[in-house]
């Protein structure tokens, strides 16, 4: 039965997302056991994968939440729609967007200087969880700055 209180295109997405990323993860890890001399290079899968489970997480959990307290999932709808709410996110997002680009074009540089024929660890790793957790943790605290003042 369809709830009212939720999008059901949101919630297809989380959980269509989430599986996704998944799947891709797991396919550039077989990728890169099974088939070492590739052209293309299998952490890009395994790195687009991590970042499309993270994208499908909130969405599966608030459809969740939404199944589980309907009348919750309402009042947060509404408290959603508020003007001032929708200005503050946006405000909190603009900040993010420009935050990720900033630091994804750094690290690209320096991952380039730094790699050139260089084997053994690989500092992308870090970097690609870096990259998809600091716009969420910086959205979070504009978001707070930008209700304060």
């Amino acid at each position: 039965m369809k709830n009212p209180n939720t999008n059901s295109s949101r919630d297809n997405f989380g959980t269509v997302a989430v599986i996704g990323g998944i799947l891709l993860f797991a396919v550039g890890i077989i990728l890169r056991n099974t088939v070492p001399g590739t052209l293309a290079d299998n952490r890009l899968l395994e790195g687009l994968g991590i970042l499309l489970a993270g994208w499908g997480i909130v969405p599966m959990f608030r459809s969740i939440a939404a199944r589980r307290d309907p009348a919750g999932a309402r009042r947060t709808m509404l408290t959603e729609n508020d003007e001032r709410a929708s200005e503050l996110r946006h405000r909190a997002g603009y900040t993010a967007f420009l935050f990720s680009f900033v630091a994804s074009t750094i690290v690209l540089v320096v991952y380039s200087a730094l790699t050139r024929g260089v084997s053994g660890f690989d500092p992308m790793w870090y970097t690609l969880i870096f990259l998809s957790v600091a716009p969420m943790i910086v959205y979070a605290i504009a978001t707070v700055w930008y209700n304060r003042s």
